[in-house]
């Protein structure tokens, strides 16, 4: 019989990071800026190993990315999401929270496991070994649309109805502030800083050349006008 999928458990080093699961499935979602994703996504790597996005696991796991996305719905696969914030006002004064679709990443444990559940199957099913059960998870697996519909993932189940939530959807995205960026960067060390210091007075200096040298074109242009 084919081994049921194992499912990766987020350690409890991970555990306050990787946020709460929506309800009926083993989507993780969480949410904070651009400096908290960079933590979280280093967190992700070591504590869970080797992620893809939900087309890669299509791959490793050889099946259709309409078949992922629907085993994630059914709780049947792993994912970890992060949706990186912001904020604006409205025309009237009001705060209200601006959300990106998800960083969504699977386990590629899981999709190796998925794989070879269903190579397992099919052999048995050529060797007229096969139930009905090993059937259906082929069926499943080869389950297409043209345009499966990921919007169960996009969207976190807890700002339904929320009227203060705004999502950026397609590929707009929130910007980084710049004071989110130099925090990152203290957070690094004196080394960083001072390394990130350095290139910014490098790329001035270049572009202080730069300008130098092409003053001192137009000069000596405007010298040998006067001269002729």
């Amino acid at each position: 019989m084919a081994t049921a999928l194992q499912f990766v458990r987020p350690p409890k080093e991970f555990a306050r990071l990787a946020g709460i699961a929506d309800e009926g499935t083993r989507i993780f979602r969480t949410e904070g800026n651009h400096a908290q994703m960079r933590m979280w996504f280093d967190a992700l790597c070591e504590y869970i190993g080797p992620c893809v996005s939900p087309g890669g696991a299509a791959v490793y796991a050889k099946v259709s990315r309409a078949a992922v996305y629907k085993r994630m719905k059914a709780g049947g696969l792993t994912a970890f999401c992060f949706h990186i914030i912001g904020k604006t006002k409205t025309i009237f004064g009001k705060e209200k929270k601006l959300k990106e679709w998800p960083l969504v990443y699977i386990p590629v444990a899981e999709c190796k496991a998925w794989g070879a559940e269903l190579d397992e199957r099919g052999a048995r099913i050529e060797a007229s070994r096969g139930t009905p059960e090993d059937e259906v998870a082929l069926e499943e697996a080869e389950f297409d649309e043209d345009s499966p519909s990921p919007d169960f993932v996009h969207y976190d189940p807890k700002d339904k109805k929320r009227k203060d939530v705004k999502y950026m959807t397609g590929w707009k995205r929130i910007e980084e502030p710049q004071e989110e960026t130099d925090s990152a960067q203290a957070s690094l060390g004196g080394y960083a800083g001072s390394y990130f210091q350095k290139q910014r007075e490098e790329a001035n200096e270049k572009r202080r050349a730069e300008f130098r040298k092409k003053w001192h074109v137009i000069l000596e242009a405007r010298r040998n006008e006067r001269k002729n």
